[in-house]
């Protein structure tokens, strides 16, 4: 399920959004009025896409998005007008948000939309790949680091040492990662 926080002071606008992000399937949608509402609801939950249609009640500086940019790894996309797009579209760009110069082109708004939720998702997998990835570096460092106790406490050869942890995982139904934390426990070295 993809997180979306839609900033908008323009009812019509937000409506207009929401009807479009709920076509997509697994989309939680949070709406909010203010910058200061949404800089509190940014500390809150973690988002995958922002979405802020200026101006804002509460804010002509531009300094949300920027803001949001620094502290989260969301898409973020702004809406502005023509006066100020050629003022801030370097800027936010350097940012990493992207500009919309308003009045927006509906199917061009909607393709792009579409394409920061396919990114957003693509990214969403990738996230997790990584996780598993660090998570698996880490019981190999661990249990690595078990074999090599083992071959410095107990003489043992690094064959012997990976056969041991095998056989003791094996003997007590617990996995080799949990063996290798024990040993190293047993010997009070901590990872």
């Amino acid at each position: 399920m993809l997180n979306v926080m839609l900033v908008s002071a323009s009812d019509k606008t937000t409506g207009f959004l929401k009807d479009f992000l709920n076509m997509e399937d697994a989309m939680n949608i949070t709406t909010c009025k203010t910058a200061s509402k949404a800089r509190r609801t940014a500390l809150e939950a973690a988002f995958d896409m922002i979405i802020i249609n200026y101006p804002l009640m509460d804010e002509t500086d531009y300094a949300l998005p920027q803001d949001l940019a620094e502290k989260s790894d969301a898409s973020i996309m702004i809406m502005v007008s023509a006066e100020t797009f050629d003022n801030i579209c370097d800027k936010m760009e350097k940012a990493g948000v992207y500009v919309f110069l308003k009045p927006v082109n509906k199917t061009v708004l909607l393709s792009v939309l579409r394409f920061a939720i396919l990114t957003q998702k693509r990214l969403r997998s990738i996230r997790v790949k990584n996780r598993s990835l660090k998570d698996k570096l880490s019981e190999i460092k661990i249990i690595d680091r078990a074999k090599c106790l083992l071959m410095e406490q107990e003489q043992l050869s690094e064959a012997q040492a990976h056969r041991y942890l095998e056989k003791r995982a094996m003997d007590t139904q617990h996995s080799r990662l949990q063996v290798a934390q024990q040993l190293l426990d047993k010997y009070q070295i901590s990872e």
